[in-house]
């Protein structure tokens, strides 16, 4: 089991669903992944569930929040690791992006920013590592990373270069003539970048980050997504990294899963 004890700086250690309607989330991710589900409570942010492996005792990997707001799309919100918030926060206002909250929020310092083309993103630095993030990651029902969809890939280099200090991106070819990349840190891969001439009609806003979910089998767990009531956006396809699929989840959030490749 691949146990993340701490994030380098940079690395994305969170995602956290944003939805309309909680309890068909619990009920729909938690049938999916197995996972479990308990509440944490927060004066400042409001309550968060923590969804876990293996029972409530078990490796927490993911977030679900109750938007307040029925009106919006459900969304989710992908966190990056930094050793200094404020220096992070300035980095992206410097790199031309916006920071819409920064604070500390009790359990670590969290901002919610977004990047040139408007995808949103946060920042944390935890206070203690028990709330480092996701404490398991590249192993079935778990995310393994993240993709940033977007329509100029020089700019979101040049962005996230000098936020999070990533280097150059690997191009490899996808499954469709979208420009593809990969970046990697100590030779994990950690985020993928496809850019596309037009916005997808069906992921709402031209740039967004999403996080894919690591799966035994991608055929079985896309049967098991649509008799649960998610829509299948893209079928099962073979791609240089593994087979994926995606899906609108049944309160219209996507939700991507990979069938990783044994890693050489």
């Amino acid at each position: 089991m691949p146990v993340m004890t701490t994030y380098e700086h940079g690395a994305p250690c969170w995602a956290e669903l944003s939805t309309p309607n909680i309890q068909r989330s619990r009920d729909f991710y938690c049938e999916l992944f197995g996972w479990s589900v308990y509440t944490m409570a927060d004066t400042l942010i409001g309550d968060v569930d923590i969804l876990t492996l293996g029972g409530v005792d078990g490796p927490r990997v993911a977030g679900l929040l109750d938007m307040a707001d029925v009106t919006l799309s459900p969304n989710w919100t992908c966190y990056f690791n930094v050793r200094d918030l404020p220096r992070a926060a300035d980095a992206v206002r410097e790199a031309g992006g916006e920071v819409f909250f920064e604070a500390d929020v009790g359990l670590g310092f969290m901002a919610l920013a977004a990047d040139t083309e408007g995808a949103g993103f946060g920042l944390w630095h935890p206070h203690v590592q028990v709330h480092r993030g996701a404490h398991v990651v590249d192993e079935p029902n778990a995310m393994c990373w993240l993709e940033l969809a977007c329509q100029d890939a020089a700019a979101a280099q040049d962005f996230y270069g000098h936020v999070l200090g990533w280097g150059k991106p690997t191009e490899f070819q996808g499954a469709t003539s979208d420009k593809c990349f990969m970046w990697t840190m100590t030779g994990r891969p950690i985020a993928r970048l496809v850019c596309a001439d037009e916005p997808p009609p069906d992921r709402g806003s031209p740039a967004r980050w999403y996080p894919y979910f690591a799966v035994a089998d991608c055929d079985a767990s896309a049967t098991a997504a649509v008799r649960l009531g998610a829509t299948v956006k893209v079928t099962c396809t073979e791609t240089v990294h593994g087979r994926l699929a995606s899906f609108a989840d049944p309160t219209e959030a996507t939700l991507d899963v990979i069938q990783l490749r044994p890693r050489s």
